[in-house]
């Protein structure tokens, strides 16, 4: 399986809507709050989200639990017409 998104492309990201199961969302590790990390919700409760990644070798919350709330930094939009920056946040 090929990942969701392109290394070297840039997306769109807004801390302004609700991210919902499916969308792909920017957050902070919960166990490691200097490493942000994109992954798709595949579960969402008043907890906290459940992720994973778009490729089988990747991380989700079989390894870093639920990703509370307070952690998500936004949900990524779509593609951008941007060239110097991998991810923006609104």
């Amino acid at each position: 399986m090929w990942p969701a998104l392109i290394p070297g492309k840039t997306y769109l990201a807004s801390g302004f809507l609700k991210p919902r199961k499916g969308d792909v969302i920017i957050f902070r590790n919960p166990k490691n709050s200097d490493e942000v990390l994109v992954k798709r919700i595949v579960d969402g409760q008043d907890h906290g989200y459940k992720v994973d990644g778009t490729v089988s070798w990747a991380s989700s919350s079989n390894d870093f639990g639920r990703v509370p709330r307070e952690c998500v930094r936004g949900k990524i939009l779509g593609l951008t017409m941007f060239s110097r920056f991998d991810i923006l946040c609104a």
